[in-house]
């Protein structure tokens, strides 16, 4: 999905959120919008959103050098996400024990772990304990789970694509009872090739342990998404390969709901309403979608 007009209050948003925490001037910060401004401007309806945040990005580290390397502005606000998840694990953990569907509930709470997502809502806004409260009364506009039980017996080999740390922890969760109910399977947990926004990479999962439950590699993405044709040769050829591929959040959609291998299935909140608007569901609406 390539970015149109309803995507600039979204992407602006995202800037100012990003120049804040590199704690620049204002004249910096304004700077940087208006360059933001500009590539909408120019190439908004040839880029995919995901690509305007990389732009700014690296736009902001040519021009002001004095900034941290690695560029990860959103590094602490990853660690208060990791430690809000971790702190809610045990409670979900016992909760999935006791269900008769081991992964259909940890696949709930991996859905509901997307709200973890300090780049698509207002820092400082997300009552996670209120939202885990709910997880019983979870309702999907499009629930494909059928579908998924049936493709994840057959699979032998699983690529599962991460999004945000914090919802890591969920995702490991959910990639364990898979574990646990189908020791045999091969599990590939794809990542980020580097900080952007608040997505995952190799050190954030290595953070929670993913590697115990999952082979962690990076997909060479550098983008909040998945742009296959700039990924790695290895993730390519995983990504034709797999038996099944587990997409999370709606970064991953927006960049591959047009691909089209057979068992690929997409797990996220729709959080704006050209996103809920294609997928012909309410915004804020859970997703389990089959391609």
């Amino acid at each position: 999905m390539k970015a149109t007009i309803e995507c600039y209050p979204c992407l602006m948003s995202q800037v100012l959120s990003t120049v804040t925490l590199c704690d620049l001037d204002d004249n910096q910060r304004k700077n940087v919008m208006k360059f933001a401004l500009n590539v909408l401007g120019t190439s908004a309806d040839d880029v995919y959103p995901q690509e305007v945040v990389v732009q700014v990005n690296e736009y902001i580290q040519a021009s002001y050098p004095h900034l941290p390397v690695p560029f990860d502005p959103y590094k602490d606000i990853k660690v208060k996400s990791r430690q809000m998840a971790l702190g809610f694990y045990r409670s979900v953990a016992a909760e999935i024990e006791r269900a008769d569907d081991r992964v259909e509930l940890a696949l709930k709470c991996a859905a509901l772990g997307n709200i973890i997502d300090f780049g698509a809502k207002s820092y400082g806004h997300l009552d996670v304990e209120a939202e885990l409260a709910k997880l019983h009364e979870l309702d999907f506009d499009i629930y494909d789970y059928q579908q998924f039980a049936d493709c994840l017996e057959h699979a032998a080999d699983i690529l599962y694509l991460g999004d945000n740390v914090g919802e890591d922890v969920f995702d490991k969760a959910l990639i364990t009872e898979i574990r646990r109910r189908y020791p045999r399977k091969t599990i590939h947990f794809a990542v980020r090739a580097r900080p952007v926004i608040n997505d995952v990479t190799l050190a954030d999962a290595d953070e929670i342990g993913m590697g115990d439950v999952a082979r962690v590699f990076t997909s060479g993405s550098i983008y909040p998404g998945t742009i296959l044709a700039e990924t790695t040769a290895e993730f390519q050829q995983l990504f034709a390969a797999a038996d099944m591929i587990i997409s999370k959040g709606q970064g991953n959609y927006e960049t591959l709901c047009d691909e089209t291998h057979p068992d690929l299935f997409f797990v996220l909140r729709a959080k704006c309403s050209r996103v809920a608007a294609a997928l012909q569901v309410r915004k804020g609406a859970m997703i389990l979608k089959k391609r």
